[in-house]
């Protein structure tokens, strides 16, 4: 299951930095219809929520 998982979003990763390179983020999105745009923030928030580390460990350069 985790190795599906790193393999998609690996390849979201891929497909990111090839449309930043040929055309930038904003350029592609702005030209993308609202409803398309949103869909995108919305599973971008989601999987920042279900697969985001939320605990309460402190953050690493505390300890320099």
């Amino acid at each position: 299951k985790w190795l599906l998982i790193l393999f998609f979003a690996v390849g979201f990763m891929f497909l990111v930095e090839y449309i930043q390179e040929k055309k930038g983020i904003i350029n592609y999105l702005s030209k993308k219809p609202a409803w398309i745009r949103w869909v995108i923030y919305l599973l971008v928030t989601l999987s920042i929520l279900v697969f985001g580390a939320f605990n309460n460990k402190p953050f690493i350069y505390f300890q320099f």
